[in-house]
């Protein structure tokens, strides 16, 4: 009896190999990191209520939503393609000005300067978003902040911004978090 032969598949290993070898440390780590902050974002949406009236109707989308121009908005596209929250599909939606995107469930806005960051934050506030930033500090209109610690995704809740919001994170999500209350 003769032995199947793979090639198409050893040889598509190969190259896949082949590339990931020639692709600079640097690049295979920034991809991960957007994967594992993809990850993230979805599994805040999983593990916070959002008020009843956030959705027009029991099929409406959960809206994930990125200030442009952001490299995240590449991985999120793939990793939320078919993915659903309790019920409602996972949308990603890119906007350039954060006014735009008060009507997201969550809105992810990446390091930015201090002032820059506190502005954009506080153009949110009042409107039950789920902002998600990344900064080296709290900031008190933001309820998630993402950070690096020793090469580790982190996350701070800020349970008082949560509240104004009208958010409500799942214990589950507060026992792995850090809380703050601003």
């Amino acid at each position: 009896m003769a032995k199947p032969r793979h090639r198409g598949g050893c040889a598509l290993l190969a190259g896949l190999m082949l590339a990931l070898a020639l692709l600079p440390a640097p690049a295979m780590a920034d991809e991960l990191e957007a994967r594992l902050k993809s990850a993230f974002l979805l599994n805040f949406v999983r593990f916070v209520r959002f008020p009843a009236e956030r959705f027009a109707s029991a099929e409406a989308p959960v809206d994930i939503c990125v200030l442009s121009p952001d490299p995240l908005a590449e991985v999120l596209d793939r990793s939320l393609a078919g993915k659903v929250v309790g019920g409602h599909p996972v949308r990603l939606r890119r906007g350039e000005r954060v006014e735009a995107l008060r009507d997201c469930h969550l809105v992810y806005v990446s390091s930015r300067s201090s002032d820059l960051l506190d502005a954009q934050l506080s153009r949110l506030s009042g409107s039950g978003v789920l902002s998600v930033y990344e900064s080296g500090s709290v900031k008190s209109a933001g309820v998630i902040r993402l950070y690096n610690v020793d090469k580790y995704l982190r996350f701070e809740i800020n349970q008082a911004a949560a509240e104004r919001e009208g958010l409500e994170p799942a214990a589950g999500l507060l026992e792995i978090g850090t809380r703050v209350r601003l």
